[in-house]
């Protein structure tokens, strides 16, 4: 259960770290068939949306994390349904905001 909690706040603080990088608007970490059709005025907009997305999925990685190991630490089993609740929602709402971005800035996903 440890290992699980330090790969899911590993895998948070890398999403958080790379969702800051892209939100300063480089989007040079996305693949190229992203950035295909991007104008150099949208740029800067996609690597926001994109990067406020990957760092809510790594919000959402961390405190799962966070409270998996409290649930772990205090024989708390109650928060092991939140932790799973919280972490399914901030990433399905930062999947949700990073393709809704890459459509309207790239005008396709694929």
């Amino acid at each position: 259960m440890i290992l699980g909690v330090v790969i899911s706040i590993s895998c948070g603080v890398l999403c958080i770290v790379l969702g800051a990088i892209n939100a300063t608007g480089n989007i040079s970490l996305l693949h190229s068939y992203h950035r295909n059709n991007v104008s150099e005025e949208d740029k800067k907009s996609l690597g926001i949306c994109v990067g406020i997305g990957m760092i809510i999925i790594g919000i959402s990685l961390l405190i799962y994390g966070v409270l998996m190991l409290i649930s772990e630490l205090f024989a708390l089993p109650f928060l092991i349904s939140i932790a799973l609740g919280i972490m399914l929602v901030g990433i399905a709402v930062g999947l949700v905001i990073t393709l809704i971005a890459i459509k309207k800035y790239n005008k396709t996903i694929f």
